[in-house]
């Protein structure tokens, strides 16, 4: 897996095997990003579910301020810290190992981020209890959510952009808080 574009372009990311692991595939996170496109520079970024930390990486190179990657299991967390020093991303990034959803309801830092990229593990429920949690968050943020076709489309938030598929992968772009209201 490599960096599709930005500064760090071609870089590849470091990955190994672990149960659950499904990384966003080239096509998928190019697809994300060229719907993006500028809306990334400047960013504070929050990687949930990250995995390898391909989404919240690609973002850092395209000009995103700063990325905070949060992941539940010890391998795939280990692997954001070495891609981050690899990719010479030192400060610019943070790992939080633990759950998403009790990250969202218990850390404030997660209010500060203004894009939000949320790749729950399929078939665990867990896209609707996570749009509620950024939901709840103070200040607005637009967020990218993928999901399996067959879970329930997001609800908390209001399209922003028309819903991408890709195989078994829909992509769906929110706005919440305030953003909702400026139409931005």
């Amino acid at each position: 897996m490599r960096i599709i574009a930005g500064s760090r372009r071609g870089a590849r990311l470091h990955t190994g095997k672990a149960e659950g692991f499904r990384p966003t595939s080239d096509r998928v996170r190019e697809a994300i990003f060229a719907v993006l496109g500028d809306e990334v520079v400047g960013r504070l970024v929050l990687d949930l579910y990250a995995g390898s930390g391909a989404l919240g990486f690609e973002a850092l190179s395209r000009g995103a301020a700063h990325a905070l990657f949060v992941e539940k299991n010890r391998a795939p967390a280990g692997w954001i810290e070495r891609n981050g020093r690899a990719l010479r991303f030192e400060g610019a990034f943070r790992v939080v190992r633990g759950d998403a959803i009790l990250f969202l309801n218990r850390r404030p830092e997660a209010a500060a981020c203004d894009l939000v990229f949320a790749d729950p593990p399929y078939g665990a429920g867990l896209v609707s209890r996570t749009l509620a949690a950024l939901s709840a968050l103070p200040g607005s943020r637009r967020v990218v959510v993928e999901r399996d076709k067959r879970e329930a489309r997001g609800e908390a938030g209001i399209p922003w952009r028309e819903a991408g598929a890709y195989g078994d992968t829909v992509v769906e772009y929110l706005l919440f808080g305030e953003a909702k209201e400026e139409g931005r």
